[in-house]
């Protein structure tokens, strides 16, 4: 007789948690900083720097990495120490994570061809 509202605890305490859980989303573009966003043409031209050494000196002077999607909008990383992130800088990727207040929190970062 009492195991019924023990089961029946359970069954509703594990249904409010998967309630609050997002499926894991994909963004595709490059990783870029927020300083130059999709553009390192004038700091780039200044100091003849790749689009790569451009994210890099802009991280150096505390810019935060952000993911440019292919229709060229600029979406934020909040985890700025997410894997792969230094690795794929100013190339092509794949991040999978889960979006939250305007930015993506980053589980995965993977390159693309």
């Amino acid at each position: 007789m009492r195991k019924f509202p023990v089961l029946f605890a359970f069954l509703w305490a594990a249904c409010a948690l998967s309630q609050d859980q997002q499926p894991a989303q994909a963004w595709t573009g490059t990783v870029s900083d927020n300083m130059c966003g999709a553009s390192h043409q004038m700091r780039a031209a200044a100091g003849k720097w790749t689009d790569r050494e451009c994210v890099f000196e802009c991280i150096k002077a505390l810019g935060k990495y952000v993911l440019v999607d292919e229709k060229q909008q600029i979406i934020a990383i909040a985890n700025q120490d997410a894997a792969g992130l230094p690795l794929y800088t100013a190339r092509k990727v794949r991040v999978t994570g889960k979006l939250k207040d305007g930015a993506i929190i980053a589980t995965k970062v993977e390159g693309l061809k």
